[in-house]
């Protein structure tokens, strides 16, 4: 068995010193906030509407009826293929779909974890039946937006 050190000698105890600050930790670093700050929901909104315009501004035309041939079809999307074709409608709808999905999904992170799911499982749900029944993205944001209602609905 081992023996324990004493310090003898002259040794002085080492002092710590904390730079300007007690050692006693403040209640407000024991409390941490768990979720999304509104500075980080506004920038997911913001973000999300950005890329919502972007994607929906952009689009292809539509090939025209006397094209009925892969190759006749695919001659006339290569030669069209570097020309913009700006959707201003489409890009407002995308706009909109953007932002309720962004702030939508960055709020349902403030949620327990069971109405979290619920949020995100709902409106997903409302945003495809939105998708498939109306082939809008309007229509797909006010499924989110109708998702998001019902699920803020349901008891935690």
């Amino acid at each position: 068995m081992g023996r324990k050190k004493n310090r003898t000698g002259g040794e002085a105890p080492v002092a710590r010193v904390v730079s300007g600050k007690s050692g006693v930790p403040a209640a407000s670093n024991a409390e941490k906030t768990v979720g999304a700050s509104n500075p980080i929901i506004f920038a997911m909104g913001c973000a999300g509407a950005v890329l919502g315009f972007l994607s929906g501004l952009n689009h292809w035309p539509s090939v025209p009826a006397e094209l009925n041939t892969a190759i006749a079809s695919t001659g006339w999307l290569g030669a069209v293929l570097g020309q913009q074709h700006l959707d201003y409608q489409t890009a407002g709808q995308g706009l909109f779909l953007g932002l309720s999905v962004g702030l939508g999904t960055s709020f349902s992170f403030n949620l327990p974890m069971r109405k979290m799911v619920m949020t995100w499982i709902l409106a997903g749900g409302g945003l495809l039946a939105g998708a498939l029944l109306a082939k809008s993205a309007f229509a797909a944001a006010a499924g989110w937006v109708g998702g998001l209602v019902l699920a803020q609905l349901t008891p935690a």
